[in-house]
């Protein structure tokens, strides 16, 4: 029985954070595979809800072992840190552009093996010169979750059509293609509000005040006087508020320049809530024409975002808003079709449940091919 140490952010309100309690609570499923020992770290001010989680991640923190793999589930400017010498150190981690930042490649190169979740990143990680084994570990959901459930009141309206987005605010998520389609392809005679759950750093008042700057700053550039409700989510919330969100809104939109996998757009198929999202990422390991709406968009050089590692040598997606406009619309006015498209696939969900990654997590270490 392999002694495995996952190294990570677990309490964390990242997305890392998030994935890391998923893949702790997979691995947990086999107790008989492997022994597992967490060892948890802090990089953000704040720590989130753990109330679906604590009972899986807290028997395993820093439980002592001795441990002949190390699994780094962090971003490889973290790895170095965490590395144990003389065992197998693998780097668990994801991009999303089309090149990976120059000095990652040498931190993967450094690593015995790297982990990323989609079929995508594994050619972007070879073709940007990872030469160490690239292995794909989809990212895993608890379908437990997802099946119906209580609803927390977020007080939202319960009398119009809620379209809603879930992203940290940068270039890369693209929410200005959100707003001005929006707000173009809608007025205050239809029934509808835009909820944006959403922040650039932390959940401050300045920080608050600074997105409402921006989402007002793209209203009034567009001169639209007639303008439907936007509705704005500034604060940190549980789990089980995040799952409401999913079950109270009628249609994901994520207009998204890159995603490495797109964790948001994988609960709402989960959910069997409509998506509208861009065909370019990640997300494409689990989404199709068949359960989504699916955006076309042009390749086109990085840029507007604030970490240099988002170099403009690489390409990501430029949506097409019409297309979007388009697409809201009909899901809009379609909204039996476009939940029938997206309750259909649920079932497709379940390959990336807990019990099914965290066996291929447990194979992969055990040596099994897959």
């Amino acid at each position: 029985m392999k002694e495995v140490l996952f190294s990570c952010a677990a309490l964390g309100a990242a997305g890392y954070s998030q994935a890391s309690r998923d893949y702790i609570s997979a691995m947990g499923l086999y107790p008989n595979d492997i022994t597992l020992s967490v060892k948890s770290v802090n990089f953000e001010p704040v720590n989130t809800d753990q109330s679906l989680y604590l009972s899986n991640i807290s028997k395993f923190l820093d439980k002592k072992i001795t441990p002949k793999i190390n699994i780094i589930h962090m971003t490889p400017d973290c790895m170095p840190r965490f590395k144990v010498p003389g065992i197998k150190n693998i780097g668990y981690t994801v991009w999303e552009t089309t090149k990976l930042p120059d000095h990652w490649v040498t931190i993967c190169n450094s690593m015995d093996e790297i982990w990323v979740p989609s079929e995508w990143n594994v050619e972007i990680f070879k073709g940007s010169g990872v030469k160490v084994p690239v292995v794909k570990i989809e990212h895993t959901i608890d379908p437990e979750q997802f099946k119906p459930g209580p609803i927390i009141d977020l007080g939202l309206p319960k009398d119009k059509f809620i379209f809603y987005s879930i992203f940290q605010w940068s270039e890369r998520k693209n929410p200005a293609a959100t707003i001005r389609a929006f707000l173009s392809e809608f007025s205050k005679d239809d029934n509808v509000v835009l909820v944006l759950k959403t922040y650039k750093k932390d959940g401050s008042q300045l920080d608050r005040d600074s997105v409402r700057d921006e989402i007002n700053a793209i209203k009034a550039s567009m001169h639209i006087s007639d303008s439907p409700q936007i509705t704005l989510l500034h604060k940190m919330m549980s789990r089980q508020e995040l799952l409401s969100l999913h079950r109270t809104g009628h249609c994901l939109v994520s207009p998204h320049r890159a995603e490495g996998w797109g964790c948001t757009i994988q609960e709402a198929l989960a959910m069997g809530t409509p998506v509208i999202a861009t065909g370019f990422g990640g997300n494409m390991e689990f989404m199709n024409h068949d359960n989504s709406y699916v955006l076309d968009y042009q390749l086109t050089p990085v840029s507007g975002m604030a970490m240099n590692i988002y170099s403009g040598r690489g390409m990501w997606a430029e949506p097409d808003v019409g297309q979007l406009m388009a697409y809201m619309r009909h899901v809009y006015e379609n909204y039996s079709e476009a939940k029938l498209k997206a309750t259909e696939n649920i079932s497709m969900q379940e390959r990336y449940s807990w019990s099914n990654i965290g066996k291929k997590m447990i194979d992969t270490l055990n040596g099994d091919k897959i």
